[in-house]
């Protein structure tokens, strides 16, 4: 199910939008994305967030590329996120269902076509 939610996002974002014809290519891992993940959208990145808003470390991946604890806090200044932060649209929504699980995943590749890391 997961693998074709993913291809519709990845021909969406191609048609659409007009992503290039690339991201096709990417591999599909689908133990990757977990639900309860974030994506902030003003970063790019995709992290694990505690019921304390706290970052969970060895979670966050700009693209496939997961990030240093010390790249984190240098992002973000602190291992835990304030609520305003989290509810203003800029760390948008939680990995909840499978559309939107499919949805970030795409996202993810996009992130990574575009920084040209894997």
């Amino acid at each position: 199910m997961l693998i074709c939610i993913n291809l519709w996002f990845r021909l969406s974002f191609i048609l659409c939008f007009q992503y290039p014809e690339k991201i096709r290519e990417l591999e599909y891992k689908p133990g990757y994305a977990v639900r309860g993940l974030h994506f902030d959208v003003s970063r790019g990145l995709l992290l694990k967030l505690d019921s304390f808003l706290q970052i969970q470390f060895g979670s966050v991946y700009r693209g496939l590329t997961p990030l240093s604890d010390e790249e984190v806090l240098d992002i973000y200044k602190s291992r835990t996120i304030p609520l305003a932060y989290v509810e203003s649209n800029r760390a948008v929504s939680i990995l909840d269902n499978d559309e939107e699980l499919g949805r970030k995943y795409t996202r993810k590749w996009i992130v990574t076509y575009r920084y040209g890391k894997s």
